[in-house]
């Protein structure tokens, strides 16, 4: 090698890093501790009495089993059972993991090759799109268009599209992050009898559209071979900082992607998130249903000014828009004190995603938008 540090005319840095990198950026967001945070989904806040639970669990952990310094299991059987039985499917069929990125990064890692052919819809959350780049699999993007009222007939003609039904695997996110979009049942068990790939849905935000009366595809795994789900405890249950999801699917899908597990969890995680699960549920859905009453109060309230339209969703985040977009987001953080993400690119041009803000926040978010559209008629 010469002293320029090439080889063949190449740099160390050019033949280091394989090729699905040369293109992506590092996701690096903001940490905003000093405001509201409304920009990366988190939920709402736990109270004082959840959260003494939680340190006594703590305590009890390292007191009782002493085992801090033990690595979390590769495979947690009573996380894996509690998550299962909150699922209602069998353990057999559930792989954990931490957090639905890692599922996403599990499912890249076993099955995303450089001769796949794999459809996603587009927007969409964006580990999906970055996946398939780093591993040289093919994108297939299909059209999702923001969400309406009624169920939209281009989400179905995208869905169905010649180019999706000739893909390897497909990608389904119900509901749909970043626009809250969901797409039908029906739609979706037809694309299951007829689609000759695998498909995997992404319902991390399910608890919340089950709310809404959208079913979950969970215990339609054992019917379908090719069908794979991905759930998360990090939104309904509030547990982003625990990092624990799960991935369902047929036993013969779990048992290679095993070969892919490592000591990705701490035992800390491992054991609050069984808890959670066990004895954690009822509360969990109180919360969903608090925030589903907030946003109801929330959307009314923003749609009353002018200049300001609000999409539907399914989620525990709301879309809207005004023709100034990433103007009102910095608004917003520099003198409302709330972080939210701004949007760009297509359909979701001038758009905002911030998610519901505890009871507390919500008339001052409100006001604040008042106040930027005033300025900005």
């Amino acid at each position: 090698m010469s002293n320029d540090g090439k080889k063949n005319g190449m740099t160390n840095q050019e033949t280091l890093f394989r090729k699905g990198l040369q293109h992506l950026e590092p996701f690096d967001p903001t940490d905003h501790t000093d405001v509201v945070r409304l920009y990366l989904n988190e939920g709402l806040a736990h109270d004082d009495g959840f959260a003494d639970l939680f340190a006594e669990r703590v305590r009890k952990l390292l007191k009782e089993r002493r085992s801090l310094h033990w690595y979390g299991e590769v495979n947690p059987v009573g996380l894996i059972q509690a998550y299962a039985d909150y699922l209602g499917v069998p353990h057999q069929d559930v792989e954990i993991t931490s957090g639905s990125s890692e599922s996403i990064l599990m499912l890249a890692l076993a099955c995303f090759t450089e001769n796949k052919r794999i459809a996603y819809p587009s927007p969409s959350y964006y580990l999906f799109e970055k996946c398939i780049s780093l591993f040289s699999a093919t994108g297939v993007p299909y059209a999702m268009p923001l969400p309406s009222d009624g169920y939209d007939a281009r989400m179905r003609q995208a869905l169905f599209a010649p180019a999706v039904m000739d893909s390897d695997i497909a990608i389904i996110c119900n509901p749909n992050n970043p626009t809250g979009s969901v797409l039908p049942a029906a739609w979706i068990k037809e694309f299951l009898d007829i689609y000759q790939g695998t498909v995997i849905i992404d319902e991390a935000y399910q608890e919340f559209a089950e709310a809404m009366g959208v079913p979950s595809f969970v215990q339609e795994t054992p019917k379908f071979p090719n069908l794979i789900v991905l759930r998360t405890m990090s939104k309904a249950f509030g547990a982003a900082g625990l990092r624990v999801g799960a991935i369902v699917a047929h036993p013969d899908i779990i048992y290679n992607l095993a070969k892919v597990r490592t000591y990705r969890m701490s035992i800390i995680s491992q054991y609050l998130g069984e808890w959670m699960l066990t004895e954690q549920t009822d509360s969990m859905r109180r919360r969903v249903s608090e925030t589903m009453r907030i946003k109801a109060d929330w959307v009314a309230r923003l749609k009353e000014i002018k200049g300001i339209e609000v999409f539907p969703t399914c989620t525990n985040f709301i879309l809207m828009r005004h023709p100034k977009g990433p103007a009102l987001a910095k608004y917003l953080l520099e003198k409302g004190g709330f972080a939210v993400r701004a949007l760009s690119g297509g359909v979701l041009e001038n758009t905002l995603r911030p998610s519901v803000p505890d009871e507390a926040h919500v008339g001052n978010f409100v006001q604040a938008v008042k106040d930027f559209t005033e300025l900005n008629p």
